[in-house]
Protein backbone atom coordinates (compact mmCIF):
# COMPACT_ATOMS: atom_id res chain seq x y z
CA UNK A 1 0.00 0.00 0.00
CA UNK A 2 1.16 3.65 -0.58
CA UNK A 3 -0.01 5.11 2.57
CA UNK A 4 2.80 3.09 4.01
CA UNK A 5 5.39 5.11 2.57
CA UNK A 6 3.90 8.05 4.60
CA UNK A 7 2.70 6.31 7.65
CA UNK A 8 5.46 4.07 8.44
CA UNK A 9 9.24 5.74 9.27
CA UNK A 10 10.37 4.11 5.84
CA UNK A 11 13.85 5.06 4.69
CA UNK A 12 15.45 4.20 2.53
CA UNK A 13 13.57 3.11 -0.02
CA UNK A 14 14.86 -0.15 -1.54
CA UNK A 15 14.41 -1.21 -5.42
CA UNK A 16 14.42 -4.33 -6.18
CA UNK A 17 17.09 -6.41 -8.14
CA UNK A 18 14.48 -7.67 -10.10
CA UNK A 19 13.60 -4.10 -11.50
CA UNK A 20 17.51 -2.98 -12.09
CA UNK A 21 18.52 -6.38 -14.06
CA UNK A 22 15.67 -5.31 -17.08
CA UNK A 23 16.95 -1.41 -16.54
CA UNK A 24 18.80 -2.13 -20.19
CA UNK A 25 15.53 -3.75 -22.02
CA UNK A 26 13.01 -1.60 -23.29
CA UNK A 27 9.84 -2.58 -20.29
CA UNK A 28 7.67 -1.48 -17.75
CA UNK A 29 10.09 -2.14 -14.98
CA UNK A 30 12.63 1.19 -16.22
CA UNK A 31 8.80 3.48 -15.94
CA UNK A 32 8.34 1.98 -12.49
CA UNK A 33 12.35 2.98 -11.68
CA UNK A 34 11.49 6.21 -12.84
CA UNK A 35 8.20 6.88 -11.10
CA UNK A 36 10.25 5.27 -8.14
CA UNK A 37 12.66 8.00 -7.68
CA UNK A 38 10.05 10.41 -8.84
CA UNK A 39 8.06 9.92 -5.50
CA UNK A 40 11.00 9.51 -3.49
CA UNK A 41 12.07 13.07 -4.01
CA UNK A 42 8.83 14.06 -3.45
CA UNK A 43 8.92 12.35 -0.37
CA UNK A 44 12.26 13.24 0.41
CA UNK A 45 13.36 9.18 0.92
CA UNK A 46 16.77 7.85 0.34
CA UNK A 47 16.77 5.20 -2.69
CA UNK A 48 19.06 2.23 -2.66
CA UNK A 49 19.02 0.16 -5.85
CA UNK A 50 19.75 -3.19 -5.46
CA UNK A 51 21.59 -5.79 -7.80
CA UNK A 52 23.40 -3.37 -9.97
CA UNK A 53 25.99 -5.54 -12.21
CA UNK A 54 26.95 -3.70 -15.24
CA UNK A 55 28.32 -0.47 -15.98
CA UNK A 56 25.06 0.67 -18.10
CA UNK A 57 22.68 0.13 -14.59
CA UNK A 58 24.70 2.61 -13.26
CA UNK A 59 24.70 5.30 -15.27
CA UNK A 60 21.26 4.95 -15.83
CA UNK A 61 20.52 5.21 -12.39
CA UNK A 62 23.08 7.79 -11.72
CA UNK A 63 21.43 9.94 -14.51
CA UNK A 64 17.93 9.43 -12.02
CA UNK A 65 19.87 11.08 -9.13
CA UNK A 66 20.87 7.59 -7.27
CA UNK A 67 23.30 7.81 -4.62
CA UNK A 68 23.15 4.49 -3.13
CA UNK A 69 24.13 1.13 -4.88
CA UNK A 70 24.88 -1.71 -4.43
CA UNK A 71 25.63 -4.80 -6.40
CA UNK A 72 28.72 -7.51 -7.84
CA UNK A 73 29.55 -4.24 -9.92
CA UNK A 74 30.24 -2.30 -6.93
CA UNK A 75 31.92 -5.04 -4.67
CA UNK A 76 31.51 -8.96 -3.55
CA UNK A 77 30.45 -10.23 -0.48
CA UNK A 78 32.92 -10.56 1.94
CA UNK A 79 33.35 -12.00 5.32
CA UNK A 80 32.99 -10.08 8.27
CA UNK A 81 36.65 -10.01 9.14
CA UNK A 82 37.75 -8.44 5.47
CA UNK A 83 35.01 -6.10 5.53
CA UNK A 84 36.20 -5.13 8.56
CA UNK A 85 39.57 -4.63 7.61
CA UNK A 86 38.59 -2.69 4.15
CA UNK A 87 36.72 -0.16 6.60
CA UNK A 88 39.96 0.59 8.53
CA UNK A 89 42.10 0.95 5.44
CA UNK A 90 39.30 3.72 4.31
CA UNK A 91 39.33 5.66 7.10
CA UNK A 92 43.14 5.59 7.67
CA UNK A 93 43.49 7.36 3.84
Amino acid sequence: SLGYLQALPLNPLKIDRSFISEIQTPDDKISIITAVFAMSRELALDVVAEGVENDGQLEFLRQLGCSKAQGFLLGRPVPAESARQLLQQQLAS
